[in-house]
């Protein structure tokens, strides 16, 4: 639900004041969180309908690794799903802008 709420926060859809407190006490799915954020008329109707197709990229984007088929990043997503099931801190080394 966070990552929802940001996405909403990020394109403006709603105030930080609003971001916090739907924070405190979260919507417990995507629907009753629009309903909320129309009955509070926090957003319009308009902007209800804008919001949908953002938040359904937000879901295809969420689903699953990403893929690839070049083999340098095939390994760098294989090591990063090892590196995930352990404890351990990561250090990540790269050039500035390469999206590390």
């Amino acid at each position: 639900m966070e990552a929802i709420l940001n996405l909403i926060l990020r394109f403006g859809f709603i105030s930080r004041k609003q971001f916090r407190a739907l924070l405190d006490n979260p919507p417990p799915d995507r629907a009753q969180l629009l309903l909320t954020l129309v009955q509070r008329e926090w957003i319009s109707a308009r902007d209800r309908e804008e919001l949908e197709p953002l938040l359904d990229s937000l879901e295809a984007i969420s689903e699953g690794p990403p893929e690839s088929a070049d083999p340098a990043m095939q390994e760098v997503h294989a090591t990063a799903a090892r590196v995930a099931q352990s404890d351990s801190n990561v250090l990540i080394l790269g050039e500035s802008g390469v999206g590390k």
